[in-house]
């Protein structure tokens, strides 16, 4: 037995004119009831919590997945502009134009 629920029961001995043979019913706390009632909806919001940081992880590999799947096809692309020395004020433009997309994409998704 808590030794809060020890004091309790002695507190309640003492002041009680009942025969002392008689015995007190369990003392116990609220804590208990309320822990156990609510046991099942904790089990639950902890295991959609895990799934939601799953999905997240997730989807955040995906999208790093195909945000350097893209800019691996584009590579070429920006050597082949900047070889011939076309400048690279091209090659610029085509890395502005994909982070600029990329933005847009990604707050559509937000």
């Amino acid at each position: 037995m808590p030794p809060e629920q020890r004091t309790i029961l002695q507190r309640c001995r003492r002041h009680t004119p009942a025969d002392r043979i008689l015995p007190f019913r369990p003392v116990i706390t609220l804590q208990g009831p309320v822990d156990s009632s609510i046991a099942r909806r904790q089990f639950v919001l902890v295991l959609m919590s895990i799934f939601g940081v799953v999905g997240l992880f997730l989807a955040s590999v995906g999208t790093f997945g195909l945000i350097k799947y893209l800019v691996e096809r584009r590579t070429r692309e920006l050597g082949l502009r900047i070889a011939p020395r076309r400048g690279t004020a091209s090659a610029v433009f085509g890395v502005n134009y994909f982070c600029r997309s990329t933005t847009i994409i990604l707050a559509g998704v937000r």
